[in-house]
């Protein structure tokens, strides 16, 4: 009998493994740089993404000293920068 409760937990194992393994990924990030026309980085630039879907818009960042920006966590969605 002792081999046969192995069976039952190796299943459950199995069963609860595959279930968080189906998890899609909702949210993406969006990065770049901001430049001049002669394509200068601007460093201390805001960056605000606005959802043409809904005119929300998320919470400003500023570039750094190269111009990058990240910004984290953006619902699926057509935006303007």
């Amino acid at each position: 009998m002792k081999g046969g409760a192995i069976l039952p937990a190796v299943l459950l194992a199995v069963v609860g493994w595959a279930a968080t393994a189906t998890a899609q990924v909702t949210t993406g990030t969006v990065f770049g740089t901001v430049v001049d026309s002669q394509g200068g980085a601007i460093p201390g630039a805001t960056v605000v993404l606005t959802s043409e879907a809904k005119g929300t818009k998320t919470a400003p960042v500023v570039t750094n000293a190269t111009g990058d920006f990240v910004i984290p966590n953006v619902a699926a969605d057509a935006y303007t920068v």
